[in-house]
Parts: structure tokens; C-alpha cells; sequence
């Protein structure tokens, strides 16, 4: 695990779905609906040190989404998408497991989505400004 998640050729994502606890309580799910991001975080970058929390940061955001092929997205910057996570790197951390899957993460503060608030002071505000992202295909006008 070390040395696939220090490679520079390797992005993180996950293919959990998201949820929200209090609505899925019952339904089954992977701990990675709520904690791939918060585990990567916390226990590989802060806890073991296998990569800095700016190199985890990239391999989630830019690095990820430049392999997906997604414009303005994946950085901070004039004409880029406000999708943006505040946490506290000392506590940023997973709670999700097999036998508890529906556990948020502790540490995220605040989430923007589109520029709208999605989590404020660690609470979901019910906004879904979201929308799925398809990656563009090539044209020869970029």
C-alpha cells in the first residue's frame, strides 16, 4: 500500500456513492461511501507519513481530475469551480466500518460545492448544488 499510494502515477478517488446517515441507515454500503478521502488523510499522510498531506491533497484533487479529463476543476484559481473541503489536518479522520459503514468523518469543517455551502461547522445544510461530471472528448478547437 506504501508504495502504490507514493507513486507520483497514482491518483485517489473511490467508487463509494455518497449518503447521508440519518436518510440510509439501513441500506447497505462500503466504508468508503463516507471515509476514503478522511482515511487517506488521516491514516496514510498524518499518522504513518507515507505522504505528505499536500501530495495526498493533489492525488485527490488536481492530479485526479486532470486524469479524468475534467476542465477547471481539481485546483484553486480564477475560472475553476468552487468545489472545496476546509478540515483540520490534526483531526481529519475516518469513523466509517464494515459493521458501522454509516459514520462521518471527524475533522471537515466546512464543504463547498459550486460555491455553495454543503457542510457548515460539520453540519449538512441540504444544499445539492452537484451535478455528474462526464469527461469532454477531445477536440482540436481547446
Amino acid at each position: 500500500m506504501a508504495a502504490i499510494l507514493s507513486s507520483d502515477q497514482v491518483s485517489i478517488g473511490s467508487d463509494g456513492m455518497g449518503m447521508k446517515a440519518e436518510d440510509d441507515l439501513g441500506k447497505s454500503t462500503h466504508p468508503r461511501s463516507y471515509g476514503t478521502f478522511p482515511r487517506v488523510l488521516g491514516v496514510y499522510a498524518r499518522e504513518k507519513g507515507i505522504l505528505s498531506m499536500a501530495k495526498a491533497i493533489h492525488k485527490m484533487t488536481g492530479l485526479a481530475a486532470g486524469r479524468l479529463g475534467l476542465k477547471n476543476r481539481g485546483f484553486i484559481g480564477p475560472g475553476f469551480t468552487a468545489d472545496l473541503v476546509l478540515f483540520d489536518p490534526l483531526t481529519i479522520q475516518d469513523r466509517s466500518t464494515f459493521g458501522r459503514p454509516h459514520q462521518y468523518a471527524t475533522g471537515v469543517v466546512c464543504t463547498w460545492v459550486n460555491g455553495c455551502p454543503t457542510v457548515h461547522q460539520g453540519i449538512i445544510t441540504g444544499n445539492t448544488p452537484g451535478r455528474v461530471l462526464r469527461k469532454r472528448a477531445a477536440s482540436s478547437h481547446s
